[in-house]
């Protein structure tokens, strides 16, 4: 298994872990699981984009797999290596479950959406996932290549942060490729402070989330 904001998988669908437990679980079960998790609707919220275009923010849902694949399968391949260090291929039933389901504690996730012809299409991604010390979460920022630089990213980090402080996290780390300018363009305007190393084309970031 790889950490939980990496991406790998079987052609296969296999069971899923349970946020890092260890234990794997049937779909069925997952989904019983996260109907006795209570959804934290105050973490919702409607978000103007700077043209004026109006979008949602709320926490993600087991039941997002669809929408998920389908905004992955929408990324450029160039999106898609920035946000997962490699090109991933095809993605499955499986693969979306992973991904979109949280306890929404030790991890946590929220998409925004738009709204086009009626239906609502996921635009972007930011998720946390608690690392030890129980303090600290690793996170990551994906969005689609039409909303880039349009200040979505941003908007999805200060939220994240604010339900991360919620659940006691102090401090944010994240993996960024050197090319991936645009997310340490985030962090540096975060106003929060930071420290940021470098190695093998790989900037670790740690993001203090006190007073900024």
């Amino acid at each position: 298994m790889v950490k939980p904001l990496g991406f790998s998988y079987p052609s296969k669908e296999p069971p899923v872990e349970l946020w890092g437990s260890g234990k794997n679980i049937t779909r069925r079960d997952m989904i019983r699981v996260m109907d006795e998790i209570v959804y934290p609707w105050q973490y919702q919220t409607e978000v103007l984009l700077q043209d004026g275009t109006s979008y949602l923010v709320r926490p993600i849902r087991a039941e997002d797999t669809a929408p998920w694949i389908v905004f992955v399968d929408s990324l450029s391949q160039q999106t898609r290596f920035l946000r997962f260090h490699f090109f991933p291929g095809t993605m499955t039933e499986a693969d979306a479950l992973h991904f979109c389901t949280v306890d929404y504690d030790d991890s946590f996730a929220l998409v925004a959406e738009i709204s086009t012809d009626g239906q609502r299409q996921i635009m972007a991604i930011a998720r946390y996932y608690r690392l030890s010390p129980r303090d600290h979460a690793e996170m990551a920022i994906v969005v689609a290549d039409a909303y880039q630089r349009r200040g979505v990213g941003t908007r999805l980090f200060n939220q994240l942060v604010v339900a991360a402080r919620d659940q006691g996290i102090t401090a944010f780390t994240a993996e960024v490729l050197v090319q991936n300018q645009v997310m340490l363009d985030v962090f540096r305007g975060s106003g929060y402070p930071l420290s940021i190393t470098m190695q093998a084309g790989v900037y670790s970031v740690v993001i203090s989330l006190g007073a900024k």
